[in-house]
């Protein structure tokens, strides 16, 4: 989550698809400085979609796991 947080802070992307849970920690923090800047993004867990992104982003868009990069894709 740090090096996410980090790297929002040299570039924002166009978009993203995050995992719901990173090796150090919930996406929470990246996801929504993402989403208040108006950036699309996918949440891609194979856990519930955490409840502060849901609060404020009712209508964010969850992929399940497990899913091939093929199907995310598509």
């Amino acid at each position: 989550m740090r090096e996410a947080l980090a790297a929002l802070d040299l570039r924002m992307p166009h978009a993203a698809i995050l995992d719901g849970e990173l090796k150090d920690g919930i996406v929470t923090p990246v996801a929504l400085r993402l989403l208040t800047s108006a950036t699309p993004v996918i949440i891609h867990s194979g856990k519930m979609v955490p409840r502060e992104i849901l609060k404020e982003f009712p209508s964010i868009m969850t992929i399940s796991e497990p899913l091939s990069p093929e199907t995310v894709i598509n």
